[in-house]
């Protein structure tokens, strides 16, 4: 018997005033980077039938860390539990007969973030990337500060993605 839980989750998408070309320049590295590492990360879990996030996270870290040594560290954190998460839900689909290829694979994207690599501030949001803290100017909405004046709790942790010249940010209450 599969129980819900008790607590309500509600995901507010939050969009960035345009951004300057040194803010895409630095997001956007680290954007494909991400994305790299997640579909690398897929690929060995794929092949050597590891699911669990702990055991990749013990096998794949130190491998990872030493080849992006500029990013971030949880990034490379977020990426092994993205690419578990996605492994797992494509097992799933496949035994139920729904998935539609023969092994898992990244087609889109968003960059994971814990409470170490974001900061939500009245101005907009602080994100870790390989310069440094980058500030990001947000336009909140009347939705968010619904959520946010009502008591509800903001979670630890939010994704991010860019589109164009602006961060749409992913946050849950």
């Amino acid at each position: 018997m599969n129980r819900q839980s008790k607590t309500l989750k509600r995901t507010v998408v939050l969009v960035s005033l345009p951004l300057t070309k040194t803010k895409i320049n630095i997001l956007s590295y680290i954007y494909q980077v991400y994305g790299k590492i997640l579909t690398e990360i897929l690929e060995y879990m794929w092949n050597n039938n590891v699911a669990s996030w702990t055991k990749a996270k013990k096998l794949l870290y130190r491998k990872f860390r030493e080849r992006c040594p500029d990013i971030p560290t949880h990034y490379i954190h977020e990426a092994i539990r993205d690419a578990s998460q996605r492994l797992k839900s494509f097992k799933k689909l496949k035994k139920k007969g729904l998935a539609k290829t023969d092994k898992p694979a990244v087609r889109r994207w968003s960059v994971g973030c814990d409470n170490q690599l974001w900061k939500l501030t009245l101005e907009g949001v602080r994100i870790a990337a390989h310069k440094g803290r980058v500030n990001i100017p947000l336009q909140f909405h009347k939705l968010f500060w619904r959520y946010y004046n009502n008591g509800w709790m903001l979670r630890s942790s939010a994704r991010w993605k860019l589109i164009g010249d602006k961060l749409f940010l992913y946050v849950v209450f």
